[in-house]
């Protein structure tokens, strides 16, 4: 049998997880853990830090570039880290890297270059180095496609597009390696390079367009998200139909669309911030920040539902690592940041990031969540968060029980435990563990009374 939860925690200045040797596993309020705390990082921005991403080398990427409508003035940068304490700027010799996303893959950056504005979508640009950059070549893209995202999930990239007339389209497989067998056109087809999505049905008026899109995959499921509207690209004045939906998929290929996760009205131009979505998976759900007062969760990427944390937040990006859900954006009309966390995507709790700026992006990395702020009509959008380390601590027992623990690497934990997590027993140091590897596995002690908690606690 296996007992879990998994945790950054810390008391004072350690870090730590609970984990339990029964089912019932309990809570202690007074215990804050590494999502509590949050420490402002200077990362060198002399702009606008626009775009965050996590090398699985080790390596956080962010975009400093220039604010909108300011494409050529100065070169675009990237910054970099190790450690989300101190970074690196390097400068990419291009002024073409405007852009709110970039993701990284299969030895590439990708990143789609800004095509008006505030608006996303346009080219995409890739760099195997992050300071050269060229327009990606795909032989099979119609003229006058706009791409919208690019991301790397499961082993491939992924793009969402509008083709001309409008449309909503993704990428089957790398354009570099042989093309996906062809599809059944439905609506808006372009070639075999290409899936055509099932194109919904919501409001009147006007082509229907491609706003942004994210992807994650889990459990053996594809999950594209996509806010959606109606109106021409270049006609966004005034209040237009708008609408969230998802599509899934267990092949990569066929992709079925669940009913729509919202549909409301809304001024694209006039908006704080454009309308953005996110999805991840972890702990078995799927979890989507999409711009509005909610956060949505699904165990199967077709059936949905909401959870509103409270205070009301408007949620614009979401994370997933060490076993937590953290998601970010703002409250009261942009003016401060909000933050919410969850182990289960289901229960959120709100924490204090510690500032009043709106909070963009958030990443997760090297056990430890960096979260972007600032907005472009804010004196300081160079904002950069880091949370406390995240760690986590799983019991399995059994006739010879093991504890696996997940801890930076040359960092020095103790294994502590109690019999009453209410506070009338104290914590006990049972062992002090060197972590030499990730996950680290080690034998767990056998004990007579009805049950333990565990916590692991990092020196710091």
């Amino acid at each position: 049998m296996k007992t879990t939860i998994q945790t950054g925690r810390f008391a004072e200045v350690c870090a730590g997880v609970l984990a339990a040797a029964t089912t019932m596993l309990g809570t202690d309020s007074a215990l804050a853990d590494g999502l509590d705390r949050w420490h402002r990082r200077d990362a060198g921005a002399s702009n606008y830090i626009s775009a965050l991403t996590y090398n699985p080398g080790g390596v956080f990427v962010a975009v400093d570039q220039n604010g909108p409508g300011d494409f050529s003035a100065r070169p675009s940068a990237l910054l970099t880290s190790k450690n989300g304490r101190t970074w690196e700027r390097r400068q990419t010799g291009t002024n073409d890297l405007v852009t709110d996303r970039i993701a990284y893959g299969n030895g590439e950056y990708r990143a789609v270059r800004y095509s008006q504005y505030a608006f996303p979508g346009g080219e995409v640009l890739r760099s195997t180095n992050g300071v050269d950059w060229s327009v990606l070549n795909l032989d099979f893209f119609e003229e006058g496609l706009v791409v919208k995202s690019a991301e790397f999930v499961n082993g491939r990239w992924l793009m969402a597009g509008v083709p001309p007339g409008g449309g909503i389209i993704i990428e089957c497989g790398d354009p570099f390696g042989p093309p996906c067998p062809e599809q059944p056109l439905r609506v808006f087809g372009i070639g075999s390079g290409w899936i055509d999505l099932e194109v919904p049905t919501f409001g009147s008026g006007g082509t229907l367009n491609l706003i942004s899109a994210d992807f994650a995959y889990g459990n053996g499921v594809w999950v594209v998200l996509a806010w959606l509207y109606r109106g021409e690209y270049f006609d966004a004045f005034g209040t237009k139909p708008v609408a969230l939906f998802a599509w899934r998929s267990t092949d990569g290929t066929n992709f079925v669309r669940s009913p729509a996760l919202l549909q409301s009205q809304a001024n694209l131009l006039n908006a704080a911030e454009p309308l953005r979505c996110s999805v991840v998976h972890g702990n078995g759900r799927f979890v989507a920040a999409a711009h509005v007062a909610g956060i949505y969760s699904s165990a199967d990427g077709f059936s949905w539902t909401t959870n509103f944390p409270t205070p009301a937040a408007t949620l614009r990006d979401v994370a997933f690592g060490g076993g937590q859900f953290v998601a970010v954006g703002a409250t009261g009309g942009f003016s401060s940041g909000a933050m919410v966390t969850s182990a289960d995507g289901v229960n959120w709790r709100h924490r204090d990031p510690g500032t009043p700026e709106f909070l963009r992006q958030v990443e997760y990395g090297s056990h430890t969540f960096l979260v972007t702020g600032g907005s472009f009509g804010e004196s300081q959008p160079k904002l950069v968060l880091q949370s406390d380390p995240v760690l986590s601590l799983e019991l399995r027992q059994g006739t010879e029980p093991q504890f696996t623990l997940s801890a930076p690497v040359i960092s020095s934990c103790r294994i502590e435990f109690t019999s009453d997590l209410s506070g009338t027993a104290p914590w006990q140091v049972w062992t002090n563990i060197e972590v030499r590897a990730d996950p680290l596995v080690f034998p767990a002690p056998v004990f007579t009374e009805p049950r333990r908690f565990f916590r692991a606690v990092m020196d710091q």
